[in-house]
């Protein structure tokens, strides 16, 4: 006797695109829980620009975790056979790949001895093309996860005629 898992052909795809679907999901709610709670509280308790401190763990953490992400997706993406897809992925780890440098460069004007910001100038600066690039990755996950919620399987399409 064969369970309903094995024996359903479409186990497969459908456990790639779940998983695919909660790995977006996690990335994509720690980015806007950042965006809309950690920045906001960090600001109204630390003034003076110390929040750039405990932010700075935050993102660099959030930019490790889309490592893998980034790569669930591109597995995903050959499945589905969607240039847009891959698109998005392609965005998704571009911009990835700039937030890293941009972080490094930003991280080296924060002296952590004092908690001060070295060159504000240059921080600002790097703080607002960070914010570009953070909005641009952002945008493509919400691509990315419309595709991979609105997007049928061949054999789930065939399967419902």
């Amino acid at each position: 006797m064969s369970s309903p898992i094995s024996s359903n052909r479409q186990f497969p795809a459908t456990a790639q695109r779940f998983i695919a679907i909660c790995a977006l999901a996690f990335w994509q709610g720690g980015l806007t829980f950042h965006a809309v709670v950690v920045v906001p509280v960090a600001n109204s308790i630390l003034t003076g620009g110390e929040q750039g401190f405990v932010t700075q763990e935050v993102t660099n953490w959030m930019n490790r975790l889309g490592v893998p992400v980034v790569a669930i997706l591109a597995i995903y993406a050959r499945q589905l056979r969607s240039r847009i897809f891959w698109l998005a992925c392609a965005v998704l780890g571009l911009t990835l790949a700039a937030l890293f440098v941009i972080h490094a460069r930003m991280d080296a004007q924060l002296d952590p001895a004092s908690f001060a910001i070295i060159d504000r100038a240059k921080f600002s600066l790097l703080h607002d093309l960070y914010l570009v690039v953070i909005t641009i990755q952002w945008c493509a996950g919400l691509a990315a996860g419309w595709l991979l919620l609105s997007r049928q399987t061949v054999s789930e399409a065939a399967s419902m005629t």
